[in-house]
Parts: structure tokens; C-alpha cells; sequence
């Protein structure tokens, strides 16, 4: 008889289903855009997804499109910044390719609300829209899609993948491929095939050099989910009259004023609100009318790869949801709201991975140059507690970062290319490098990468001439 603790041993026989150039696993914001850019590249492709939709956080998550332009250290130069976008949008946006033309076909088809009505540092889109089109692209692409399909194995020899192998409704397959993208995220793909990684803060962090956070330590588990019934005339008459109820006189890209002037065009406003009780609550306009996207975190360290853990972090976004719309109904323009979704939770951190080279908090601080630079972002450093560097390396008024090819390239692994959260960096870099907009510049570097490493039968990802692959880049519109 089983019992806890026993370790069985079996044997699954796996029929290989298929053979292709390029196999992506993981259908998030960064797995799309890789696909699509090595299909167009011109070899064959696979994208292996473990849900039931296309889009990952931007679609199920509600996640917006974060910081597509450069960021400003002050209120001052931030509003020059959003000034400039307006008109002269080239010279401030850090994001073109791919990335880009998903935005503008949103925003054509009225399924996105974006900061200054375009392509900007906030973009929130219709998630259901957002889906057929991604669908749409991989078609036009020639990507084969699997949805359905969890990655739960992997064939290697001599230091390369050689296939994967998923969990499907009819039982056990796998696909045989030459290059490998680990889009999952939580990188699955690179921990089945022994690439090195820390889980959480590790040892070369900052944080824990600095005594500020212990080894292990995971940020906060959180959720962006949707409240309908939300009369946005009706609280914009309120923090009119009352502007006191704004929280804070700026919230991300936008003052109080900016904020007004935005529900006037019918574009995208970013605030924070002042519940009776004092709690604060973001706010963010959803492309349809009546919804917003609300955002809470739930406190304490979470394994996002432990099922217990994640198990009550679902439970706990669930009422921590319901707890902040209670709380808004006392408010006017909220009186009929409600939560009308609320999403898987979303996890910010889990493992950080050895690559080639490994973004660290002082790459991100002093825009330090590579020569292998692929993109770039402008993401805050979104963890906490910040490091002492924060406050102590000046940054720039527009400020912005560099991401380098050698951090998407799996350590120990020949033809493993990693793209989105799981990207090698520290935790404080990951604070910047795992938001939409740099997973989607690293997932177009890393499909573009291997398409090139199959046309030119390079034999290791680490080998390539990143300056053709920066030439390819940049002829696809990307901002290197």
C-alpha cells in the first residue's frame, strides 16, 4: 500500500508527434511575440501553451502594457516626457517591432486605451480581443499552435536539447526540435534541463549582501482583476469637487490634472484613490465602458511553484478583491460596482537563472552599454525592499536600460534561448526585466536569435554574431 513519503519509479512510453526548427514553450506576452519572429524568419515552429488561451497575464491577468517609453525621475520630466509623446512619439519611445504592432492593431480596433491615446507607458487592452488577435498573428505567421499542453519533460544529449515532451488530454508526446525558447515564466523548461538557478533572493543580490532581505525570500503574490459597474463620470464629478479623495497629487504618469484631462479625451488614467476608510486603490480604465482594473497584492513571501502555497494565495486575492469593492461602494461612481473577474494570481518571482551573463541592479541603475544589447526597457525597480544603490548611483532625467543578448542564453545548455521573467538576472534586475513590455523586446530577441541559429546552422546560442542579429532586429523596427 502507498503511503506518504514513498518514491515511485515508472516508465512512459512518448510518441514524437512532430519535428520543427524552433519549439517555444509557454504562450504568455514573450512566447507570442518569439514565435511569431521566428516564423516570419522563416523556419518551422512550435508554440506549446499549458492553458486554454493566448496572451498569458495580458490576457488572463489583466496585466497592462507597462512602460513602453522612457521614464522620468521627476514629476517634471515625466511630464515632458508624456508632453514629447504627443507629439514627437519617436523620440521617446523605446519600443518598436513586434511589440509595437500588436499595440497599434489594438489601439486601431479600439480593443486598447493607452497613456496620450497611443503606444505609451500604459496600455490596457480588451483581454478577450486581445486573444483572437494573437491567434490571428500566429496564423498569418505560419506558427503551430498547441494549446493544452503543459511541458512536462525533456529529452537532452550531449549538452543540447534534442526534444520536450507535454501532458495532453490523450495521454503523453513529444516534439523533436533544433532550438529551444523557455517562455514559461516560472521556467520550466530550463530547470528540467539542469540550467543552474536561484529561487527567490540569492546570494548575489543585493538585498542580502545589504542584510536587507534573507536567501529565498519571494515577492508578494498579487492581481489585476476587473471591477464592473464602475460610473467614471460620476467619481470624476466627486474628486472634483473633492480633490482631496485623489489620493496623491501623481500617481505614475499622471497629476491630479492629468488625470481629469484624460477621462475628458477618453484615454488611458492612471490614479490613485482615497477610500473613506484612507485606503488607497489604483485605478485604471479598461476599454470598455463601466470597467476598471483594480490592483492588490497579498502579504507574505509566496512560493509561486509550491501548489499548498499557491493554492491559499488564490483564496486570498479572491477576498482581498472583494474586500477593496466592498470598500469602494461607499464612494461615488462606485455605489454598483463589482468584481466581475478575478484572475489566477499573479506571480511576480520565482526562479532567476544562470545565463551567460547576468543582469544585476547596477546594469539597470547606470544604463551601462553592451555590445550585445537586444532592446531595451524602463521599468522601475519593482521589488521590495530596494537595495541601497537605489538611492545611492544617481540616475539620468530620461532614464532607461539596456538588455544584453548574453542574459538570454541558458548557461550549459547549447541551443536554450530563455525569454520573459525568466531571463538571467538578479532579483532586483527582475524587477525591471519582468514586466510586459521587456519580456515581449526579449522574446522577439530570442525568436529572432534562434531563427538565425537554424539558418545559418550555428551550433550553440552562444555562438551567434549578435551583430547580424542586432542588424535583423533593427530592419524589423526594434529599438536596440
Amino acid at each position: 500500500m502507498l503511503k506518504a513519503g514513498d518514491v515511485i519509479k515508472t516508465e512512459i512510453e512518448v510518441r514524437i508527434a512532430g519535428e520543427y526548427d524552433v519549439i517555444v514553450c509557454g504562450g504568455g506576452t514573450a512566447g507570442c511575440v518569439a514565435a511569431i519572429a521566428a516564423a516570419r524568419s522563416g523556419v518551422s515552429t512550435l508554440l506549446l501553451e499549458g492553458g486554454y488561451f493566448l496572451g498569458g497575464m495580458m490576457s488572463a491577468g489583466n496585466a497592462g502594457l507597462t512602460k513602453a517609453i522612457m521614464h522620468g525621475k521627476d514629476a517634471d520630466t515625466q511630464t515632458k516626457i508624456v508632453e514629447t509623446l504627443r507629439n514627437d512619439p519617436e523620440r521617446v519611445r523605446l519600443v518598436g517591432g513586434i511589440p509595437l504592432e500588436m499595440i497599434h492593431r489594438l489601439l486601431e480596433n479600439g480593443a486598447a486605451v493607452g497613456t496620450g491615446g497611443t503606444a505609451a507607458s500604459y496600455v490596457y487592452t480588451d483581454s478577450h480581443e486581445f486573444k483572437i488577435m494573437l491567434f490571428d498573428m500566429m496564423k498569418e505567421a505560419g506558427v503551430h499552435v498547441m494549446l493544452h499542453s503543459p511541458v512536462c519533460g525533456v529529452f537532452r544529449e550531449d549538452g543540447a536539447i534534442t526534444g520536450v515532451a507535454v501532458q495532453v488530454k490523450n495521454g503523453r508526446q513529444g516534439y523533436a526540435g533544433r532550438y529551444f525558447i523557455d517562455a514559461t515564466g516560472d521556467g520550466d523548461l530550463a530547470a528540467m534541463a539542469g540550467v543552474r538557478f536561484t529561487l527567490g533572493v540569492g546570494p548575489e543580490d543585493a538585498v542580502y549582501k545589504q542584510g536587507l532581505s534573507a536567501l529565498g525570500t519571494l515577492q508578494n503574490i498579487g492581481s489585476m482583476f476587473r471591477i464592473g459597474g464602475v460610473d467614471f463620470d460620476g467619481y470624476v464629478a466627486h474628486i472634483k469637487k473633492h480633490p482631496e479623495a485623489f489620493a496623491v497629487q501623481r500617481f505614475g504618469l499622471q497629476t491630479y490634472e492629468e488625470f481629469i484631462k484624460a477621462h475628458e479625451r477618453g484615454e488611458m488614467m492612471i490614479g490613485l484613490g482615497k477610500a473613506p476608510s484612507g485606503r488607497t486603490f489604483q485605478i485604471y480604465n479598461y476599454p470598455r465602458k463601466g470597467i476598471m482594473i483594480g490592483c492588490i497584492s497579498v502579504k507574505g513571501s509566496r512560493n509561486g511553484l509550491d501548489t499548498e502555497e499557491l493554492t491559499q494565495a488564490e483564496y486570498d486575492v479572491m477576498t482581498a478583491a472583494k474586500s477593496l469593492v466592498d470598500e469602494m461602494h461607499s464612494l461615488p461612481g462606485f455605489k454598483n460596482a463589482f468584481v466581475l473577474d478575478v484572475p489566477q494570481a499573479g506571480v511576480r518571482e520565482t526562479r532567476h537563472f544562470e545565463g551567460e551573463y547576468k543582469m544585476n541592479v547596477a546594469d539597470i541603475l547606470l544604463q551601462r552599454e553592451f555590445e550585445d544589447t537586444i532592446g531595451k526597457g524602463c521599468h522601475p525597480i519593482d521589488i521590495h525592499p530596494l537595495p541601497n544603490e537605489v538611492k545611492e548611483i544617481p540616475q539620468k532625467d530620461e532614464w532607461y536600460f539596456n538588455i544584453p543578448y548574453r542574459c538570454l542564453v541558458a548557461k550549459g545548455v547549447d541551443n536554450l534561448l530563455l525569454a520573459g521573467r525568466c531571463i538571467s538576472s538578479t532579483r532586483e534586475a527582475a524587477g525591471c526585466t519582468r514586466p510586459t513590455i521587456p519580456c515581449m523586446v526579449s522574446g522577439e530577441a530570442a525568436g529572432t536569435a534562434a531563427a538565425i541559429c537554424v539558418n545559418e546552422n550555428v551550433g550553440a546560442a552562444r555562438d551567434i554574431d549578435v551583430q547580424i542579429l542586432r542588424k535583423q532586429l533593427r530592419e524589423q523596427g526594434a529599438r536596440i
